[in-house]
């Protein structure tokens, strides 16, 4: 069972440093070690909710101080050498692979191969064991809030645009109305890559909806992101089946 509470951690960190990462956190986080602390915390409070089952066991506890540990450890030395880069793509793919091997070290607690008490009267428990609920959530959260950022990073670093996407410390300025209108954009097409077949036609029509609002551009959509959904709407319907 330790790849059940692995999965569980990754949707864990991913709450914590995309949907729950604010603006005002992200800046903080940047200024110093008093922020990098504060989103750690928010790390921690997110990681304890989601192995919430386990909290009466001593090594649960441990995993969760250790993991934080790292993750504030990590973003120290992502803002202290990679603080602004002309490839922020690279940065930002090392900080999420470090963070993805960080959460595995679950592996080597004990605490991974117990299985949670499951009870059918326990509405929060039949949520909790569901593990195609589990992939989706992580699925969606990284087409959504963590695509917006590989997206971004992606086109400065290989595509030199920047006229969207203004750069910033690690670069991640992207305006609101390009920043939201991407992710629900994107929610679209991984639904309909999800239900596959005549749904994929589908895609270019959905994105063909920009060009009813004059403040996002249709240049900044970038097949990177219709990729990416495809990709990540594909998988969700292999393992759903």
């Amino acid at each position: 069972m330790a790849i059940f509470l692995f999965w569980r951690s990754i949707l864990a960190h991913l709450v914590a440093d995309f949907p729950m990462q604010t603006s005002i956190i992200y800046r903080l986080k940047i200024k110093g070690l008093q922020g990098q602390i504060l989103h750690g915390g928010i790390l921690f409070i997110s990681s304890t909710i989601f192995l919430f089952p386990y909290l009466h066991i001593k090594t649960a506890w441990i995993y969760l101080f250790l993991i934080t540990f790292l993750h504030i450890i990590q973003d120290c030395i992502k803002v202290k050498y990679f603080k602004t880069s002309l490839y922020p793509f690279w940065p930002f793919l090392i900080d999420q692979i470090l963070h993805f091997l960080s959460t595995a070290v679950i592996f080597l607690f004990p605490v991974s191969i117990i299985t949670p008490f499951i009870s059918s009267s326990n509405i929060f428990m039949k949520f909790y064991n569901n593990n195609l609920l589990v992939y989706f959530l992580i699925g969606y959260i990284a087409v959504t809030w963590h695509g917006t950022y590989f997206i971004d990073t992606f086109k400065k670093t290989f595509l030199k645009d920047n006229k969207f996407f203004k750069d910033t410390i690690i670069g991640y300025a992207v305006p609101a109305e390009e920043k939201y209108y991407g992710i629900i954009e994107r929610v679209v097409f991984t639904t309909l890559a999800f239900f596959g077949g005549w749904f994929y036609l589908l895609i270019p029509l959905a994105a063909g909806f920009r060009f009813l609002f004059k403040k996002l551009s249709f240049a900044s959509i970038s097949l990177v992101g219709i990729f990416l959904s495809i990709i990540v709407g594909t998988i969700l319907r292999i393992i759903s089946f």
